[in-house]
């Protein structure tokens, strides 16, 4: 039976997963910048970029908390 801990990471990273891909979509809309926006989508780079790769150094499948095996911050969301 999995631990809290474990539910919890399966619900919030792909949860953060799906904000980020929204805040990089907002940043990139209208025909200028909003620093707002941009600075949100980055700071969701950070966290995510971070939180995958403690994944990795933890020896955590992605899988198991529902981030895809072959994700990559820089391809998703740079």
């Amino acid at each position: 039976m999995p631990s809290a801990t474990e539910n919890y990471l399966h619900d919030v990273l792909p949860e953060l997963l799906e904000q980020a891909r929204k805040a990089r979509s907002e940043a990139g809309k209208g025909s200028g910048t909003d620093p707002f926006a941009a600075g949100r989508a980055m700071a969701y780079y950070e966290v995510l970029d971070y939180l995958v790769s403690q994944l990795d150094v933890f020896g955590i499948p992605r899988a198991s908390v529902r981030i895809d095996p072959t994700f990559n911050v820089d391809r998703e969301l740079a």
